[in-house]
């Protein structure tokens, strides 16, 4: 990012909201790395290159923790939020498409 890094991002988005989720992408693959990521108040780790399906799963279980979030395999309406999730506005639910 031009003028922050995801740890400068992460401690602004922190300020504003403790609930919002966070999950880092990156190229740095060690152990230490995710240790540092999760020290620093993201909700997930991810090595590059993206894994689909572990990805959809980490947000799906982030999600989960959310009282007012239901992840479910039955979509009836709602607007595409990627490939393979869906977003209903109206009730506030993640759907993961299998």
């Amino acid at each position: 990012m031009p003028r922050m890094d995801g740890y400068e991002a992460t401690k602004e988005i922190r300020k504003l909201s403790a609930d919002v989720p966070i999950i880092a992408i990156t190229a740095f693959a060690y152990a230490s790395d995710e240790q540092r990521v999760l020290e620093n108040g993201f909700d997930g780790y991810m090595s590059k290159p993206i894994n689909a399906p572990l990805l959809k799963q980490q947000i799906a279980s982030i999600l989960q923790k959310e009282s007012h979030i239901l992840i479910t395999d039955s979509p009836r309406t709602g607007l595409s939020a990627c490939p393979g999730m869906f977003f209903s506005a109206s009730s506030s639910k993640i759907f993961l498409l299998r």
